[in-house]
């Protein structure tokens, strides 16, 4: 039955939802199972990054300690950018998981530390990454002439992407 579909985990008996391989496999299909397993597995590395995997943004039901995990948040980021909003305050100010973040989702970038929105350096990175993350940078930053150039490379960059 989970082979069919990961999402069987709401539904199953509670000794089920108490199995690691079920659990594991049920969010391997569908990340979104995650929600419905219990709380020690959503303590759990593996299973954690198997859901991610599949959905980033189900980041949000793992436990608070996985949420500061980087190579987690990391994977999760990639996959979902807008996963850094359940990211832990910490990785909300590292350089690495924002970029990664705002580079898939330009709306990701409006979750950031203000630090780093104000940050010249870090936001003409981004930019040049996701020019649509221009307007979540600190005000003071979003007619810097510098950081509007590499808006337009930004932009340029995401369209080439999609099409």
């Amino acid at each position: 039955m989970v082979a069919q579909n990961g999402a069987t985990l709401r539904h199953a008996a509670d000794e089920l939802k108490g199995d690691r391989d079920f659990v594991l496999a049920a969010v391997a299909l569908n990340g979104r199972a995650l929600e419905f397993a219990s709380a020690k597995f959503k303590g759990d590395r593996d299973v954690v990054l198997a859901a991610v995997g599949q959905d980033g943004f189900v980041l949000k039901f793992a436990d608070d300690a996985l949420k500061a995990d980087k190579g987690l948040v990391l994977a999760a980021v990639r996959k979902n950018g807008l996963a850094l909003s359940e990211a832990s305050d910490a990785l909300k100010a590292d350089r690495d998981v924002v970029l990664a973040a705002a580079t898939v989702k330009a709306e990701a970038f409006w979750y950031a530390s203000a630090e780093l929105k104000a940050d010249r350096n870090f936001v003409l990175s981004v930019v040049a990454q996701n020019g649509a993350a221009l307007r979540h940078a600190a005000p003071s930053l979003q007619e810097d002439p510098e950081i509007l150039a590499a808006r337009r490379f930004g932009v340029d960059k995401a369209i080439t992407y999609c099409i």
